[in-house]
């Protein structure tokens, strides 16, 4: 019951980050959204950016209510709550208190990783509840050696390499930690490990094979190190934003740092514990190693790609609390809860910066621009469209806000996940001096649809709306007779076409 009354807790916490204004992170999952509405057998196979998990289940969800803005954000909060449940039930396979398992569930609510991504529904919010799934059956299997928690463990590492591709990482640590002790002790039969071994390499060895099938080589796989190239990114940068850096600062300045005190003490300490932290510390180490060697990591709110090491500090932090205050003897009953409440403010605070750097950011998908749904009402009906004056690559939030993307039209393609893969390194692609950076160039970079040539060339593919940012172009919209200006949603200006 009370790690329910955690999840309502963290329910009005959501509620009131959406108040707010805080509704995404990054344009990333509004382009994942937008792929999602496309599901078929033909795409969901056909390796495209990422893998296939965010498509599936929120292309399943579309089937039930098409939305493009609230379907992803009601998946992506049945997550984070099911994330909480799992870092409780982690705690409870760990330490069997009743007391370390409600700390943790309290510190569950307020961790960003969890809190965030559960309002901005981006991948990380899968992915980390399928590794603390994992990890949650490592631990049981730890103490049991039965081979269904053996099996489970499989699956869930599985499930959340089709989420990111760091779960391929977490996948081969897996299969490394458990063959190395297969070879060592055989702490279970050759059938469940080989049976484990192959659930745990499924989905990798199926996408590469598809990405090759359909492309001849892995380019299906290499979107994020091909726009890393694409910015120039320097490779000091690489290393700020890999996996392990992210994973240092989340616990370096917060309370989380007795929580990693914690697991290394249990790592020497508790044989059933050793295996579950060696296996998630050495994907971790894979994962910042491929990521830094391939220059492939994130680009957008790098804040987030540690999450689901991170997530697993909160029983350890827990256990810390709940010992440190026992050992103040006739006081702990006072020192637990002000240990709790220290601690809740801090991962609160931490939470509270990203959502202020989020929401005061010049480009960021203010809870505003939802009123051009209802500002524009059904463009389908009007037999009318809209067009976006596209400038960057968050312009994929106005696709989702109206929730009409049949209806709508880019100025500089017709392909808004293509246009968002390249415009938003628009100077690169135009100095590119071979004949693929040019074609990408012209296809999906210069400007086909111009609001300024005229009303003749808006009518001719039924535009009664425009959709205005860049400054200079605003002031160029202004002075055309053929526009009104209608009103401001954020930092977007919305002109009728007489």
């Amino acid at each position: 019951m009370a790690v329910l009354a955690c999840c309502l807790v963290s329910l009005s916490f959501q509620y009131v980050l959406v108040e707010r204004g805080f509704v995404a992170a990054s344009a990333d999952e509004s382009a994942r959204a937008l792929i999602a509405r496309e599901l078929s057998w033909d795409t969901l196979f056909v390796p495209y950016i990422w893998p296939p998990f965010y498509e599936l289940i929120v292309g399943l969800g579309y089937k039930i209510y098409p939305d493009l803005f609230y379907t992803p954000r009601l998946i992506a909060t049945t997550f984070g709550l099911m994330s909480l449940i799992c870092m409780a039930n982690l705690a409870w396979q760990i330490f069997e208190n009743r007391l370390i398992v409600l700390i943790a569930a309290i510190l569950g609510i307020f961790l960003h990783h969890r809190l965030l991504l559960s309002v901005a529904p981006m991948s990380e919010i899968f992915f980390n509840f399928f590794v603390l799934a994992g990890c949650t059956a490592v631990v049981r299997y730890s103490r049991s050696g039965a081979a269904k928690a053996f099996m489970v463990a499989a699956l869930m590492f599985m499930l959340s390499s089709t989420v990111r591709f760091e779960g391929w990482f977490i996948c081969a640590a897996f299969v490394l930690s458990t063959g190395f002790m297969q070879l060592w002790s055989r702490p279970i039969g050759w059938g469940p490990f080989l049976k484990g071994t192959m659930i745990a390499c499924a989905f990798p060895v199926l996408w590469i094979g598809l990405s090759i099938f359909h492309f001849g080589d892995l380019s299906g796989i290499t979107a994020a190190r091909d726009q890393n190239a694409a910015a120039a990114t320097d490779m000091a940068v690489v290393i700020k934003n890999s996996h392990l850096s992210a994973f240092i600062r989340d616990f370096a300045d917060t309370v989380l740092l007795v929580g990693a005190f914690a697991a290394l003490a249990l790592f020497v300490t508790d044989r059933s514990v050793r295996f579950m932290i060696f296996v998630s510390a050495l994907g971790l180490v894979l994962a910042t190693g491929a990521a830094i060697v391939s220059q492939s990591n994130p680009l957008a709110a790098p804040w987030r790609i540690a999450g689901a090491w991170t997530s697993l500090l909160i029983p350890f932090t827990a256990y810390a609390l709940v010992w440190a205050a026992s050992k103040l003897g006739q006081f702990a009953r006072v020192a637990l809860p002000v240990f709790a409440a220290v601690a809740s403010i801090g991962l609160i605070y931490d939470s509270w910066k990203i959502v202020r750097s989020t929401v005061s950011h010049p480009t960021a998908f203010g809870a505003e621009i939802l009123g051009l749904r209802a500002a524009l009402g059904d463009l389908g009906a009007k037999d009318t469209t809209l067009l976006i004056d596209v400038d960057d690559v968050d312009f994929l939030h106005l696709v989702v806000a109206v929730n009409q993307p049949e209806e709508m039209i880019y100025s500089t393609g017709s392909d808004p996940i293509g246009i968002a893969l390249y415009v938003g390194q628009s100077t690169f692609w135009q100095n590119a001096s071979d004949n693929e950076g040019k074609a990408i160039y012209d296809q999906y970079v210069t400007v086909k649809t111009d609001f300024a040539n005229g009303t003749a060339v808006l009518k001719a593919q039924n535009i009664g709306f425009v959709l205005v940012r860049d400054r200079d172009r605003k002031q160029l919209a202004d002075g055309l007779q053929w526009l009104t200006y209608q009103r401001q949603f954020s930092q977007w200006h919305l002109y009728a076409v007489e």
